[in-house]
């Protein structure tokens, strides 16, 4: 195995992972979120994921940055780069 490449086993791992965080990601989002920026930061893990949200993939207009929001610059960076080349 070369370096950087994963074993089956690893992959397997991976996969896995994946599909948990989708589930888990999916299962909230039928909740009631108290806050848009909930939802939005769920979805986009779902995107990041490789998966389409329930109700299809939407892009909201960044919004105020306030150093108490934390998810605010979660969301910016996972936007970044999914638009990065």
């Amino acid at each position: 195995m070369m370096h950087g490449e994963l074993s089956p086993e690893q992959e397997d791992l991976i996969f896995s992972c994946k599909e948990q965080v989708v589930l888990f990601c999916t299962q909230h989002l039928e909740s009631v979120q108290p806050r848009h920026d909930y939802r939005e930061l769920l979805e986009l893990v779902i995107i990041l994921n490789g998966s389409s949200p329930p109700r299809q993939v939407r892009f909201m207009r960044p919004g105020a940055l306030h150093r108490a929001r934390w998810m605010a610059r979660v969301i910016y960076a996972i936007m970044m780069y999914l638009w990065g080349d």
